[in-house]
């Protein structure tokens, strides 16, 4: 079969070089890990790879081989929301099976190599989790046939026995003879599956350096009030209960961890908090007072708790700049002037390592646009921030300077994930969430 070949790729945004002069050869059924940090163009490569480019970059150079099948780093780019996700993945099947038997077929062998099992094929993208989505798009890109893959990012919203099992099923598809472009931050996985390990620095390749993650020193905090309350809350999803009587508080200043498997509810907890889920039982009450759904709260109660969801690109209008967005909370919720915002958003964007702010969010990386939701969220100057995935899409350098960051900031944390020593060093507590209960770490 023949090699998915790039040669003498150049790409720029803006006047800003992000490849230059790169070029990389991938063979069928090996697998090639590029790491790098940030913003260095590890999403422009993947898409270059896959015969596209995002809005506003400028891409040169030749690609030969067979066409590759792209795994974004945010799911929700690839899920119809209006559709069921088996309905997708069998019309998808149909660019190589032209029969109806073999195209279900191929969507069912698909959903299987990803993890997957049929009664997740009869569900719309909202009714899966954050790690299920991801594995939905990998079978999406696999139902597509193409004996390539670009995977960017795809541990992303994966607790690690997930991670384990995509680690096994990228070996296993590159047994089957599928070569895989893998872009990444996640090291452990780059030494797990990697036949080839890269870092793109300053728009080329270089044999990637093995380095120790660090994390920053946990601040130890005093005791303070609490001033949020998840009072028995019960949620339901159809026919399953999401949440069970679920109840635990928040002190003002306090740093918590929330973590469980992928599907365990931790979504909708964080959701059910911003007032975008409704419980079915129990309440939120913020300093002693029932909580309304988001769209009744008062400014003073929207300012209050602050919520980062997972697919941080979604939540960015794309043709405005970020920094225009970002200053919009500051005169939205806080009442300052245009200027005074601007000011304000520049400030924080550039402290999260955003210096050049006045980019449109489709020419920022992934890890760049998180770190963007993070400020705006920051410049309403909340009490309670929640964080859905923190660290993911960011490299260790810029994680450990976010994770500072956030560290010297005076609202009450709950971060939530799957990485349970990463959150533990930057949280006071750790709060399990399992089968719909909640647990206390000791």
């Amino acid at each position: 079969m023949t090699d998915l070949v790039l040669k003498g790729v150049h790409a720029q945004a803006g006047g800003t070089p992000i490849l230059d002069d790169l070029s990389l050869r991938l063979a069928p059924g090996r697998i090639l890990v590029v790491l790098g940090a940030s913003g260095a163009g590890k999403t422009t490569l993947g898409l270059a790879a896959a015969g596209g480019c995002r809005p506003g970059v400028r891409l040169s150079g030749t690609i030969d081989g067979p066409a590759a099948a792209h795994l974004p780093q945010h799911p929700a780019a690839v899920l119809d929301p209006a559709r069921r996700c088996g309905a997708v993945l069998t019309e998808l099947a149909g660019i190589e099976h032209p029969h109806r038997a073999a195209r279900r077929a191929a969507a069912e062998a698909a959903l299987l190599a990803a993890g997957l099992d049929a009664v997740h094929g009869r569900r719309f993208p909202h009714q899966l989790s954050g790690g299920q989505q991801q594995r939905m798009a990998l079978a999406m890109a696999l139902a597509t046939g193409r004996r390539f893959l670009v995977l960017d990012e795809p541990t992303t919203g994966l607790h690690p026995q997930s991670r384990a099992a995509l680690v096994d099923r990228l070996r296993a598809l590159a047994v089957g003879g599928i070569g895989q472009l893998v872009l990444t931050h996640d090291r452990v996985l780059a030494r797990a599956v990697a036949d080839e390990t890269f870092t793109l620095e300053a728009g080329k390749l270089v044999p990637a350096m093995a380095t120790d993650d660090t994390l920053p020193p946990r601040t130890v905090r005093a005791a303070a009030t609490t001033f949020l309350e998840f009072r028995d809350v019960t949620v339901h999803r159809g026919q399953n209960t999401v949440l069970s009587d679920v109840a635990f508080s928040i002190d003002e200043g306090s740093r918590t961890a929330l973590i469980g498997p992928s599907g365990a509810g931790k979504t909708t907890l964080a959701r059910t908090i911003a007032g975008l889920v409704r419980p079915a039982h129990g309440a939120v009450l913020l300093d002693g007072l029932p909580l309304p759904p988001a769209h009744r709260r008062t400014t003073a109660q929207l300012r209050a708790v602050q919520y980062v969801h997972q697919d941080a690109a979604a939540s960015f209008a794309e043709h405005r700049p970020v920094l225009t967005q970002v200053a919009t909370t500051a005169v939205r919720l806080r009442g300052l002037t245009r200027g005074a915002a601007t000011v304000e958003a520049a400030d924080i964007l550039r402290r999260m390592g955003i210096p050049d702010a006045h980019r449109l969010p489709g020419t920022l990386s992934g890890g760049q646009i998180r770190r963007c939701a993070l400020a705006r969220a920051l410049l309403a100057r909340p009490r309670l921030l929640i964080v859905d995935e923190l660290t993911a899409g960011l490299d260790p350098a810029t994680r450990t300077t976010v994770l500072t960051l956030l560290d010297a900031e005076p609202p009450a944390l709950l971060l939530i994930g799957h990485d349970h020593p990463e959150l533990e060093a930057a949280t006071d507590r750790t709060l399990v969430l399992d089968g719909g209960r909640l647990t206390e770490l000791e």
